[in-house]
């Protein structure tokens, strides 16, 4: 049992081959930039979804739309969703599918109907500047918890409910402020269509045309910053700021960072039964190994 013992005891370490084995950055994983680029590409989608349920009050209570032209929209966005839906599926879905989305659909705006009314009038013995920041908190929170690999990869985060949940509370309160039923009916017609259905639909299309994936972003960014633009210029310029800093900057920032990563493996680490050696990066296509000798 005690044969072999290196003299210096148990713990002993030669000085001269310590650090032959010593190897830097075995396992980092470098990123793409332009990959990472196109994963922002979500978050810039759920910007615009939170600019959009916030401009859609705001052109309602000024008059700068009326709920039928707010429906209308609606109309058209969940054609062409519906459309668009259809073409980017792996196969085509069966008519008895095609009835339970129609049927969906209709039970989702009957039953926002009957409960605009009691909507309508849920914060009237509250503050327009208190309900006002409290949607903005909401919808800063959904932004925070949303669940961005949706749109990317089937997910398994249980914090998208929450998320949902917020802008959803954010919808209602701001509905709350409008003049009428009918207005109410529209905002959030509009609301649940952007934050229930589209997910789906912009899922589908990240998965099937990358390409048209970035074209819809870009719409969703233009037609954000024009409807801004009417309410306020420097909001606008702010938004598309945002989006460059989050589409370009921050993807660039998250990329160059990775050459400050350092670290190290040697004789020290844990043995993996079964696992690559510390040389195997360079064979298997990853970082070559630093070595020194």
């Amino acid at each position: 049992l005690w044969q072999g013992r290196p003299a210096g005891g148990d713990n002993f370490t030669d000085p001269r081959s310590f650090l032959r084995s010593l190897v830097l950055n075995a396992c980092v994983q470098r990123r793409d930039l332009s990959a990472v680029r196109f994963g922002s590409l979500a978050l810039a989608q759920q910007v615009c979804v939170a600019v959009l349920l916030g401009l859609a009050p705001a052109y309602l209570a000024t008059g700068r739309a009326s709920w039928r032209q707010v429906c209308a929209c609606a109309a058209g966005a969940l054609l062409a969703g519906a459309i668009v839906g259809l073409l980017a599926a792996p196969s085509r879905p069966p008519l008895r599918a095609v009835a339970r989305g129609l049927r969906q659909s209709g039970l989702l705006c009957c039953g926002v109907y009957f409960l605009a009314p009691l909507l309508q009038s849920l914060s009237l013995t509250t503050s327009s500047d208190t309900v006002v920041a409290s949607a903005a908190a909401l919808l800063l929170l959904h932004l925070a918890l949303h669940d961005y690999n949706f749109a990317n990869s089937i997910t398994e985060r249980d914090t998208g409910a929450a998320a949902l949940a917020a802008a959803v509370f954010a919808a209602v309160l701001l509905a709350s402020r409008l003049a009428d039923e009918l207005q109410a009916f529209a905002y959030l017609l509009s609301a649940m269509e952007l934050l229930v259905l589209s997910p789906f639909v912009r899922r589908r299309v990240c998965l099937a045309a990358p390409a048209l994936h970035v074209g819809l972003t870009a719409l969703m960014v233009a037609g954000c910053a024009l409807l801004l633009w009417p309410l306020s210029a420097t909001a606008a310029l702010a938004f598309l700021a945002l989006v460059v800093f989050l589409v370009l900057i921050c993807p660039a920032l998250l990329v160059s960072s990775e050459a400050l990563k350092l670290t190290i493996n040697g004789q020290w680490d844990e043995a993996i039964v079964g696992g690559a050696s510390p040389g195997g990066g360079a064979e298997s296509g990853g970082t070559p190994l630093r070595t020194f000798n």
